[in-house]
């Protein structure tokens, strides 16, 4: 599996899934537009619809309600396939993040259209209240190439290019803080979500 190169102590890994299952995912996403929501972002108490800070088209899912015997929706299940190597890959680069730790999964995740001028435009974390706090790591993948539309890490002085196929994983904490670049040109096609504990 290829691997992007970020430096270790970002606690930043990156892995490429394949090409075809980008564009799978895509398709898929359109294939679903009845179900598209506005993104909103998350707080203790409300989800908040607010364009100024988020700009995005989405399609949520909860991992226990797929019906996996449909056909349509095997794309998911290669999807998963392959980010199961890309988070082996992160176990591999940092040990500690699997060792003597509680089991976790994946529970949500989602899939996010962001159109030129669209993103996630303030800093964020993925761990920050009661309702969130489950979650160990962060997963990301770009399903197109997008110019200038990347992942900007505050603390880690970071920059991660939008680039088909480039998985990401990370800590969800204020020590990951960041947000998208926003692209005024192009549009933008993400996979993320977190795996969680279990218990």
């Amino acid at each position: 599996m290829k691997q992007f190169n970020i430096k270790k102590e970002t606690f930043i890994g990156g892995w490429f899934i394949s090409s075809k299952t980008c564009d799978e995912l895509i398709n898929y996403f359109k294939s679903k537009k009845q179900e598209h929501v506005k993104g909103y972002v998350l707080d203790d108490t409300t989800r908040t619809i607010n364009p100024n800070v988020k700009d995005s088209v989405e399609l949520g899912f909860e991992i226990d309600k797929i019906d996996f015997t449909d056909s349509s929706n095997n794309i998911i299940s290669k999807y998963f396939k392959e980010l199961q190597l890309v988070l082996n890959q992160y176990f591999k680069k940092y040990p500690e993040s699997t060792k003597e730790i509680a089991s976790f999964k994946c529970k949500f995740f989602n899939i996010q259209f962001y159109k030129a001028n669209g993103g996630f435009k303030n800093y964020h974390a993925e761990r920050n209240c009661i309702k969130n706090s489950s979650r160990h790591l962060v997963f990301m993948t770009y399903l197109n190439d997008v110019p200038n539309g990347g992942t900007q890490f505050k603390y880690q002085n970071l920059i991660v290019p939008a680039k088909k196929g480039l998985t990401t994983l990370w800590p969800p904490d204020w020590t990951h803080t960041h947000k998208g670049q926003i692209s005024k040109k192009h549009s933008k096609y993400i996979i993320t979500g977190w795996f969680e504990y279990t218990h």
